[in-house]
């Protein structure tokens, strides 16, 4: 019953125009956030020329940071929809965590979405955080973000990160097969969905570019990555076989599966404990992959 509410809820809204599903995305997340409003300070700030929210527990000031990179299949999504989600991580991770508002497609293609990351990323290392205390987070389009982010920095030999999580992640852009087909009943979105999510993002790019989709690319030399994926997703298929690539790119691995889950059921914790439990446990991990 919850998949096919949240089918039917994302069929009507993906109907309407990107400009209203921005929209109503930012509503029902300004809704959800007031049940976290009382733990968490939230404050609008600008870094490295990206737009971005800070999330902060209440009365505290960690030396942990984490950068969130929001999903929303390139098209939407911000700090905002993700408010509620953004602060239960700041909680379970007693981290510090500044989520930037990065260009969105179609106004804006690959490689603006990374390249906006990777402006953040330099000016918080600039704005004096250590690598060492630094985790890059995403989830969906924002968990391949996380990914090429990573990549590029390795690419520019740039400090990386103390560990990278990336949360139900969009790896494998082109895939069609497998999950991506049989897993659709079970899942909130369709294969037509990310069909025009890649058409949005990518228009007549090649979305088997490492940049793009890094299921491709080579992972040598990439910090600690944590991967977590529900076993009911549509990606799931893809996500094991990057995880397989990581784990023979000798990356540290922490590769999650949530029985039963959704994608991106992190965004569901205020309404399912198994999803409140899969934040904890990323909490958990950071605290050990970025000690304060």
């Amino acid at each position: 019953m919850t998949t096919r509410l949240l089918k039917l809820r994302a069929d009507a809204v993906g109907k309407l125009p990107i400009e209203e599903q921005r929209r109503l995305q930012e509503i029902a997340g300004d809704q959800e956030a007031k049940r976290m409003q009382s733990k968490v300070t939230r404050t609008e700030a600008k870094i490295g020329g990206v737009d971005g929210e800070w999330f902060v527990p209440k009365g505290k000031t960690p030396k942990r940071v984490v950068m969130y990179i929001h999903g929303g299949g390139f098209v939407a999504g911000s700090s905002r929809t993700h408010g509620e989600m953004i602060m239960r991580l700041a909680m379970a991770a007693d981290a510090r965590i500044y989520a930037p508002n990065y260009r969105l497609a179609p106004e804006h293609r690959f490689p603006a979405q990374l390249d906006d990351c990777r402006a953040v990323y330099r000016a918080l290392l600039a704005d004096g955080i250590h690598p060492s205390d630094l985790i890059v987070c995403g989830d969906s389009a924002g968990g391949n973000l996380s990914i090429v982010l990573a990549l590029a920095l390795r690419d520019e030999k740039i400090d990386l990160p103390a560990g990278i999580a990336a949360l139900s992640p969009w790896v494998d852009l082109s895939n069609r097969k497998g999950s991506m087909l049989e897993h659709e009943p079970y899942d909130w979105a369709t294969p037509a969905d990310f069909d025009g999510w890649l058409e949005h993002y990518v228009g007549t790019g090649d979305p088997s570019a490492p940049l793009v989709s890094p299921i491709s690319a080579d992972l040598r030399d990439l910090p600690p990555i944590r991967i977590d994926i529900g076993t009911a997703e549509m990606l799931l298929d893809q996500v094991r076989a990057f995880g397989q690539r990581a784990k023979e790119a000798g990356l540290p691995l922490t590769f999650h599966e949530i029985p039963g889950m959704v994608h991106n059921c992190y965004l569901l914790a205020g309404y399912f404990p198994e999803c409140q439990a899969a934040i904890d446990d990323l909490g958990t991990w950071m605290k050990k992959t970025a000690l304060d």
